[in-house]
């Protein structure tokens, strides 16, 4: 199964995000080093110590909770779907004067 890329977010605060689509992949950077933070998914609740990173899979999920009051960045992954590996059509050439 290959996983690609939706989302990628940083912050210092508590965030909630909400996907239209079912995302399965998750991980979570804490970079702060003396501070935990935690996030939630399918009521599960995970803590991140300090300077440390978190990767792992779920059952799909729609919905993400970061409770920190500490920087992280995080990237949030879905499966690879078919009409994705169409690629993009090319643009026309511009004019250069």
């Amino acid at each position: 199964m290959i996983f690609i890329i939706k989302d990628y977010f940083e912050n210092n605060a508590p965030t909630i995000k909400n996907y239209d689509t079912a995302m399965i992949r998750l991980k979570i950077t804490n970079l702060h080093p003396t501070t935990s933070l935690s996030f939630n998914i399918h009521n599960i609740t995970i803590t991140v110590k300090a300077n440390e990173t978190f990767e792992g899979n779920f059952a799909p999920f729609n919905t993400l909770s970061v409770q920190s009051s500490v920087p992280f960045r995080c990237y949030v992954s879905s499966w690879l779907n078919n009409d994705e590996l169409k690629p993009e059509p090319e643009s026309p050439p511009r004019n250069i004067e």
